[in-house]
């Protein structure tokens, strides 16, 4: 298959030791023929390599890269000749016995690959001395790799390249390979030369620990392009109306009072770098203060409970009265402070949460089911309670959603203990989680609103946290904030806000494929199927940055989606990340918010279009709208 191969290593082991997250714990395999195939396939690049040196010690990798396809019996001598370089121990097994058999078809050879049978370790091609380059662009040149030799010339941009072809060159002069000088000289000079250069100097400004931090902003969530969950909004008071909401501050403020008094409810939640934005909520009662992140792409609501993380016993002197006036703040856990003869554990990914405690609520109802979600990188689990949930800002009048099914948090991923919120609400149509419903439906049902209609709009903030980030309005539509000129599109499907595009484009790129899409408040970018979002990419001239991409941070062309024969186009302001940006050469240089997906089959329009245009939830029509916000 074009853009896959496989590589096989066959050796016999006398004494090395195995050691993989793939299989599990470290083994011997001591006087077994041990063999490893190695999977390369193209925009699947996770590649695990296991090898053994000199000293007999199975190693293992796993790195990113962008393969090449190449294949014949040139490669393979390529491969055994740095193989030999590595360790005498290949060396001595080529010249003496079959013992280890290299099989190559169609391999896949990322440069990288040759840099770990080289070294046994992943390494960056910018790091390594002009000499050991020098030699292996030789190698491949004795060989007349011209594949291989071009995934060099990309690399060798990120160094001296001067200083290592001066050197290449004198190493064609001592093996008498003079003729191969002009063609050296001609592959890298010129501006394609300068071109790579420019890329390479972007590229290596951005590291690969900054850009797992911007773009990969997870709640709960770990992997590489999953949810980015963006913003909260709170709900507003106990009869049909309509409610507004300004979003605003992360503080979470204690034992809010409640009010059956119908109004337009404000709240403002914090907007953090135009990822995520945060608000309060509360539970129980009397009330239990939460802060909790909004998400139209989950339907259901879990917040941290008391249960969650290792509890550690407090010391004597923090419980009998020993320390007094503040000194017990001081000097201990809160929790020991307020009575708790425990505190929960300062690693746990839940200590610095605001947790549920089901036994200080009087309305409280156990259920005990157990439950588990999933998001695109990560899960939480836990039981189910019952209770009334109320939403509203702090000083604001306040909407209780009565009987309410939740989940209590028992546990959740590591990350979330970075996050500044306590739990998820999830405002889709149909939960996953079995005899939960959604948030959204329960207020419906209770007729908390007078029509089923909310509404979302977004402000845009740039590169700061603890920002008024924009409003939502329960019950209508908002007629302060967002335009008249509404685009209604009907849902595909059924449970989730997801509608059909008809394209995309930007600048020479246009894509017709008709396609689902999902509005989805709680990711902080727009996701899409990888081949559209490379060549979104290549037509704003983006450099690759691991995953991701990054571009100038200015003049950008609009991002254009066609639904229902109506084209709405998104300011480059809005899918351009300026959270940690770098300045290259003169040039302020930003990362895309725009992401790729292997395999995926819809698209994902998160804050940066939703920062765009208002998003109408219509309920009872099965419908979203769309339209611009007031000038």
């Amino acid at each position: 298959m074009e853009g896959s191969g496989q590589f096989t290593i066959t050796f016999e082991a006398s004494e090395v030791t195995a050691e993989s997250k793939e299989f599990g714990e470290p083994q011997e395999i001591a006087g077994e023929r041990f063999q490893v195939h190695l999977n390369l396939v193209k925009d699947d690049l996770r590649v695990y390599l296991f090898l053994v040196d000199s000293h007999k010690t199975l190693y293992h990798g796993c790195f990113e890269s962008v393969c090449s396809l190449v294949g014949a019996d040139k490669e393979k001598k390529v491969v055994l000749e740095i193989l030999s370089m590595h360790s005498p121990f290949f060396a001595e097994a080529f010249k003496s016995s079959e013992e280890i058999r290299i099989a190559v078809e169609d391999q896949i050879f990322p440069i990288e690959v040759l840099l770990y049978f080289l070294y046994g370790i992943e390494v960056d091609l910018s790091l390594l001395s002009t000499d050991i380059i020098a030699k292996l662009l030789l190698l491949i040149d004795r060989y007349q790799c011209s594949i291989l030799k071009s995934t060099v010339e990309r690399k060798l941009l990120e160094i001296d390249e001067a200083k290592c072809l001066q050197k290449y060159l004198t190493e064609i002069d001592q093996c008498g390979m003079k003729h191969l000088a002009r063609q050296v000289v001609n592959a890298y000079t010129g501006h394609d030369l300068k071109e790579l250069q420019k890329k390479a100097k972007i590229a290596n400004s951005f590291s690969a620990s900054t850009t797992n931090a911007i773009i990969n902003r997870s709640p709960i969530i770990t992997t590489s392009i999953m949810k980015l969950l963006v913003f909260l909004a709170l709900l507003g008071i106990a009869s049909a109306a309509v409610h507004q909401m300004q979003l605003r501050g992360v503080q979470v403020p204690r034992n809010e009072p409640k009010s059956a008094i119908l109004a337009k409810i404000g709240q403002q939640v914090n907007a953090f770098k135009d990822m995520y934005y945060v608000g309060n909520i509360t539970v129980g009662t009397p009330a239990q203060n939460f802060t909790v992140l909004l998400d139209t792409g989950s339907a259901f609501f879990w917040v941290t409970d008391s249960s969650c993380g290792a509890q550690v016993q407090c010391p004597s002197y923090c419980t009998d009265g020993t320390l007094w006036g503040g000194q017990c703040e001081q000097y201990c856990a809160a929790q020991c402070c307020d009575g708790s003869s425990t505190y929960t554990d300062p690693k746990s990914s839940c200590a610095k949460k605001h947790r549920f405690d089901s036994s200080k609520s009087s309305s409280y109802k156990k259920n005990g089911q157990s439950w588990d979600i999933t998001y695109a990188t990560g899960e939480a689990k836990g039981v189910l309670g019952q209770d009334t949930v109320a939403f509203g800002g702090p000083g604001a009048k306040q909407l209780a959603v009565r009987n309410m099914v939740f989940g209590q948090a028992s546990s959740t991923d590591s990350s979330q203990s970075k996050t500044p919120f306590d739990g998820i609400l999830g405002l889709g149509l149909t939960s996953s989680i079995e005899g939960t419903v959604s948030p959204l439906i329960q207020a419906i049902r209770q007729r908390l609103f007078d029509e089923p209609i909310f509404t979302v709009y977004l402000e845009r903030k740039g590169d700061v946290d603890n920002v008024e980030g924009g409003v939502i309005t329960w019950g209508g539509i908002d007629s302060q904030n967002c335009g008249s000129d509404i685009h209604y599109a009907p849902l595909v499907g059924r449970g989730a806000w997801q509608f059909q595009l008809d394209g995309v484009s930007l600048g020479s790129y246009s894509n017709k494929k008709s396609i689902p899409a999902l509005s989805d408040t709680g990711s902080g970018a727009i996701f899409g199927p990888k081949d559209a979002v490379d060549g979104i990419a290549k037509a704003l001239k983006a450099v690759r940055v691991g995953t991701n991409y990054v571009l100038p941070c200015e003049g950008n062309p609009d991002l254009v989606f066609t639904i229902g024969g109506k084209k709405f186009a998104v300011k480059s302001e809005n899918y351009v990340a300026s959270v940690g940006a770098r300045i290259v050469q003169g040039v302020k240089y930003c990362f895309l918010g725009i992401l790729g997906r292997d395999g995926a089959d819809h698209w994902t329009l998160g804050s940066p279009f939703i920062r765009q245009f208002c998003q109408i939830y219509d309920v009872q029509r099965t419908r979203i709208g769309i339209v611009a916000p007031k000038a």
